[in-house]
């Protein structure tokens, strides 16, 4: 933990107060990243990024005003604690938008140690990935795409409730695709996988994923019009009902534009589905145990047996 950034956050906290506000939160999202790419066994392109931004949230009379700023000098802060009020004074009120106790655990930590890899061994990770697709077919012309990511952040939050938290995330991914060409069709797959460490990233399964979906896809044809049996892969299954995520909305509920609106408690989708949000499932790469209110993350059922039970809220 960055015992600058929280100072920092103690600063504007104070500022924001000083100036007026009935309550604040502040929260503050930092990261660092590294990333390599491979193309004709040479580094193709290499990248290495940060970012830091500070979030405050000012309560005034019932109105809310937020404001952001990536410099955390005192001038800054100031700048960003008064714009946050000023922000506050021409928005709508909001009487049930309030900062309230939290009952989480305090300063929570889910750090996991870098990788201690160094850069060639990750330059050498990404030509790998690339040579090793080529090597599986000769119907494999090419790989657009490949290369080796690494990525750590911290977030951070704390209120004028005496509330603070701080969780730290870390995981390297890797990436590679296969084009294939024969008989002047050509089709192409692309895959990726992630992990805490270097060597336990599943090179052989991002390879052999991607090159066997671009040969199968090579002579693919259209499907006659009729009814299908489909099964969904669970990545595609996610991503498909990830399209309608929009129902669980309860600012959409408010808004009037969310359609199930008027549906909580009824039956909306077939019996046999229920729909669970379970922030620290165990068997999860990412978890979460805080929200961006403070609160602490809990199992929460959206559906039950098909019936819709709960939307989304803030406080």
């Amino acid at each position: 933990m960055n015992e600058l950034i929280k100072t920092s956050m103690e600063k504007a906290l104070d500022m924001v107060t000083s100036l007026g506000a009935d309550q604040a939160d502040v929260i503050v999202s930092s990261g660092e990243s590294f990333s390599v790419s491979a193309q004709n066994g040479e580094t193709d392109k290499y990248k290495v990024s940060g970012s830091r931004v500070l979030g405050i949230r000012a309560m005034k009379d019932e109105k809310v005003g937020l404001s952001y700023t990536e410099f955390f000098d005192d001038e800054a802060l100031q700048l960003a604690a008064k714009k946050s009020l000023e922000n506050a004074e021409v928005s709508e009120p909001r009487p049930f938008e309030k900062l309230r106790m939290s009952d989480s655990e305090g300063v929570i930590s889910t750090s996991h140690t870098p990788d201690q890899a160094s850069t060639q061994e990750k330059i050498d990770f990404a030509k790998m990935l690339e040579a090793d697709v080529k090597a599986r077919d000769q119907r494999i012309t090419g790989v657009p795409y490949n290369g080796l990511s690494e990525s750590s952040s911290e977030g951070y939050y704390m209120s004028s409730q005496n509330c603070f938290h701080y969780e730290k995330e870390y995981f390297l991914s890797c990436y590679t695709s296969a084009l294939a060409s024969e008989a002047g069709q050509n089709s192409m797959h692309y895959q990726g996988v992630l992990a805490r460490r270097l060597a336990d990233l599943d090179v052989k399964y991002c390879v052999q994923e991607s090159v066997e979906h671009a040969l199968a896809w090579l002579h693919a044809e259209s499907l006659p019009t009729r009814s299908y049996d489909v099964i969904f892969h669970p990545d595609t299954f996610s991503e498909f009902f990830g399209c309608f995520s929009g129902i669980f909305s309860g600012k959409g509920v408010m808004d009037n534009v969310n359609p199930f609106k008027d549906k909580c408690g009824s039956q909306v989708i077939g019996a046999g589905l229920s729909i669970w949000d379970k922030p620290r499932y165990e068997q999860a790469f990412f978890q979460a145990h805080y929200d961006s209110e403070g609160f602490k993350q809990e199992d929460l059922c959206l559906v039950d047996q098909g019936i819709l039970k709960e939307f989304y809220q803030n406080t």
